[in-house]
């Protein structure tokens, strides 16, 4: 009478994780980008956007880690590098969208020149660390990428969610 779900059974728990996790952040991106803001008088409206761009960023890398974790197997070094790669510029493109949302967020209410400065700085530096993707060479081990990781979350990944919470506050 009722369909067995087999299928299911054979997941791992982890997988289900990151599939939920992702889609978390798939569907922030899409609320704020479905929703029409043109004549809104929030005062965050104008840079909600950015926050769409970090969920969809965000959600595509989560992804991209369960399909590395799923397809870890059939994977040949070449394409695990490519995958890393692909994935460590995803997290920095998202955090660096996140970290732009809170500076915009608190700029909305202290239009401080040091805001502005600091989302130059914060635009620089995501700039260098973009650029040193294109010195990477396929044939390294994946020792560099794993340490880019590591900077990546501990400078963009931190600051980012501290400055977003940060102005988040600010603006309840």
């Amino acid at each position: 009478m009722f369909l067995e779900l087999s299928f299911f059974q054979n997941i791992a728990p982890v997988f289900v994780l990151y599939f939920f996790y992702g889609l978390a952040f798939l569907f922030l991106g899409a609320s704020i980008a479905i929703k029409d803001m043109k004549a809104s008088t929030l005062r965050i409206s104008g840079s909600l956007w950015l926050l769409s761009v970090f969920g969809f960023s965000h959600g595509i890398h989560e992804w991209l880690e369960l399909y590395k974790l799923v397809q870890h197997q059939n994977l040949n070094d070449v394409e695990t590098f490519w995958l890393n790669l692909v994935s460590l510029f995803l997290v920095l493109f998202s955090y660096e969208f996140l970290l732009q949302f809170g500076l915009s967020l608190i700029y909305a209410f202290n239009k401080h020149k040091m805001i502005k400065f600091a989302q130059l700085i914060a635009f620089i530096i995501f700039m260098i660390y973009g650029f040193a993707f294109f010195f990477v060479e396929q044939d390294s081990d994946l020792s560099f990428l794993h340490q880019m990781n590591l900077i990546i979350r501990r400078t963009f990944g931190l600051f980012g969610s501290l400055v977003a919470a940060s102005g988040l506050i600010t603006y309840s």
